[in-house]
């Protein structure tokens, strides 16, 4: 039952479309399991009335909404996302007197003007570029001089058991029934940021100073506090795992999904599936 790789993959629009659909169903509760990590990052960003922000990869705008709170009177942010559907979702949950304009563009190509703004935010938005260089050379060239990047970016897969766990999981179950789930390796996909060096040296070199790399460990609800079904559920619909099962027989999904049930069960602490999870904000400076 291995992948078929000659088989040619599915649009981009298409594939596209069902991952943000996937992602929809779960939009909560991600966004309740990565609300600890907004404090080490509005702590690093110390955003304060009258900044001009950029928030990328806003997804359904918790953090823009947050932004847009510590910048009023007199600032406004800017919610930045690759999905139409997705902003159109953090639109309809956005008062209309916040001072947030919403754009729907790829980083490295978003029309931004040169030199405005003062902050460019990011809860792990950043790690999902396709290429990171020009993606942040572009942001680069949007702040002021003197202008300050704050990001969370993910460690690699295999120092962070919030990740780990849920894709070694699956990739023993697929294998037992002979199908390749073909995952990127642990520094791969969104973990590609996850070392100093290499997140330094691609800021660096796309035109940013004084990069720090500071690592922080959260233990985290997966998917929130809630059942052990929501956790499963949750890593079924969005994230590594869910993306290397597009495709893939039933059998497959179906026995992805009870070795997920069996590995989260023993991190479930009576409110929800809690599991250590690494990452880092990353700071610079515009020059």
């Amino acid at each position: 039952m291995a992948r078929d790789r000659g088989s040619p993959p599915a649009g981009r629009a298409d594939r596209g479309d069902d991952r943000t659909s996937r992602w929809s169903r779960v939009a909560d509760r991600l966004d309740r399991q990565l609300a600890p990590v907004d404090e080490p990052l509005f702590d690093a960003a110390a955003l304060a009335p009258g900044l001009q922000v950029l928030d990328v990869g806003c997804g359904r705008g918790s953090t823009t909404r947050r932004a847009a709170r510590e910048v009023t009177p007199g600032g406004r942010v800017v919610g930045l996302d690759v999905s139409d559907e997705v902003v159109r979702q953090a639109r309809v949950r956005t008062p209309g007197s916040s001072p947030i304009e919403w754009m729907v563009a790829r980083a490295h190509g978003a029309p931004l003007p040169d030199g405005r703004l003062d902050r460019v935010i990011s809860r792990f938005g950043c790690t999902f570029f396709p290429d990171a260089a020009p993606g942040f050379a572009n942001l680069a060239r949007a702040t002021r001089p003197g202008g300050r990047l704050c990001i969370t970016v993910w460690a690699h897969r295999d120092r962070s058991p919030l990740h780990r766990v849920p894709v070694e999981a699956a990739r023993r179950a697929a294998a037992a029934l002979g199908y390749d789930l073909g995952l990127p390796p642990p520094d791969g996909g969104m973990h590609s940021l996850g070392s100093a060096d290499h997140a330094i040296a691609v800021a660096e070199g796309a035109g940013w100073t004084e990069v720090r790399y500071t690592p922080h460990e959260l233990e985290l609800y997966v998917g929130g506090p809630g059942p052990l079904e929501d956790a499963v559920e949750t890593r079924m619909a969005a994230g590594t795992v869910a993306d290397a099962l597009e495709g893939a027989p039933r059998p497959v999904v179906d026995a992805v999904a009870a070795a997920l049930a069996d590995a989260f069960a023993p991190y479930h602490d009576g409110v929800g599936v809690r599991m250590p999870a690494a990452f880092a904000v990353v700071t610079a400076r515009r020059a």
